[in-house]
């Protein structure tokens, strides 16, 4: 297993599962190009990359339903800080992110009445 934090907060343990990020695609590339006068093509004047954005899917598994409320809780606590290092293994050491969470999804298997 691969491990994952987001500021303090373990990816991978407690009751929180990772099992799927598209973390390792490249950011986007922003490239300003401008046409040539009176000739075919254009000239590239700028190259950035713009803010990386990824997902990561995943599990929130306790023994009981009142467990799991309380870690869904302590997951929405932890994703709410803004501008937390996330830290991800990666060749045989850690890859640090700079990351604020967005659209935070959670889904529950509990029918409804």
């Amino acid at each position: 297993m691969i491990g994952l934090k987001y500021g303090d907060f373990d990816l991978q343990a407690n009751g929180v599962t990772t099992t799927d990020t598209d973390l390792y695609s490249a950011p986007q590339n922003a490239v300003q190009a401008d046409d040539l006068a009176e000739a075919d093509g254009s000239l590239i004047v700028q190259q950035r990359y713009k803010s990386k954005t990824f997902t990561i899917t995943g599990r929130l598994r306790t023994d009981t339903v009142a467990l799991t409320d309380q870690l869904i809780d302590t997951f929405k606590i932890a994703m709410s800080r803004k501008n937390q290092a996330f830290d991800i293994d990666y060749a045989g050491g850690i890859r640090r992110y700079l990351a604020t969470a967005q659209n935070i999804i959670i889904t529950r298997g509990v029918p409804l009445p």
